[in-house]
């Protein structure tokens, strides 16, 4: 007797029938899978770390990572942060507000261009980066905690090329210029 099909309401069901739909179009199920697993991966971390260690704190993961990107950076400008964390301008002013309103962040006048300013952590937020580290630290602990260190490595560095690849191919879109700084090219009425 041959084993049912598992219920489509199930993720692997509805990723390998989709996958099966690419790869009859053309498309490599291989690639879909892998960026399928790689997407829910990382949700799948990141709200295990939020529910366990940030919104206890009352942060966001996108707040975390802008504080701790702070603390160990020094003080930066809103689009070093942006380009940084690979997030929008208009989020990382949104998350800047949020951060700035909790009295985490501050910001300054850049000292040499009057238009720019410097998002620096106060004090509460450098006592909230101290005070979070050691449960975030604790949290990455337990979701790799059955990874041997070659396979740590191994996803390590495979997540650093899909990074630099996304990046090298984003930085032509109008979005990635604005956040990187650059001027978006509106159409003109001709």
């Amino acid at each position: 007797m041959a084993n049912p099909e598992p219920h489509p309401s199930s993720y692997l069901a509805i990723r390998e029938s989709y996958a099966r739909e690419l790869g009859k179009q053309g498309g490599n199920p291989d690639v879909f899978r892998a960026y399928a697993e790689l997407i829910l991966a990382a949700q799948g971390g990141l709200a295990y770390i939020e529910e366990r260690v940030l919104r206890p704190e009352g942060l966001s993961p996108t707040g975390w990572r802008l504080l701790i990107s702070i603390a160990v950076g020094g003080p930066t400008e809103p689009h070093s942060l942006s380009n940084l964390l690979f997030i929008s301008r208009a989020t990382i002013v949104t998350v800047v507000n949020t951060l700035e309103a909790a009295g985490w962040v501050q910001r300054h006048p850049h000292p040499t261009d009057g238009r720019r300013v410097i998002v620096d952590l106060t004090a509460s937020g450098r006592e909230l980066v101290a005070r979070v580290q050691g449960p975030y630290i604790q949290a990455q602990g337990d979701l790799f905690g059955g990874f041997t260190p070659r396979q740590l490595v191994s996803l390590a560095t495979m997540c650093q090329q899909f990074t630099g690849r996304a990046r090298a191919l984003s930085q032509g879109l109008p979005n990635r210029r604005r956040a990187a700084g650059g001027r978006s090219k509106r159409a003109r009425p001709e």
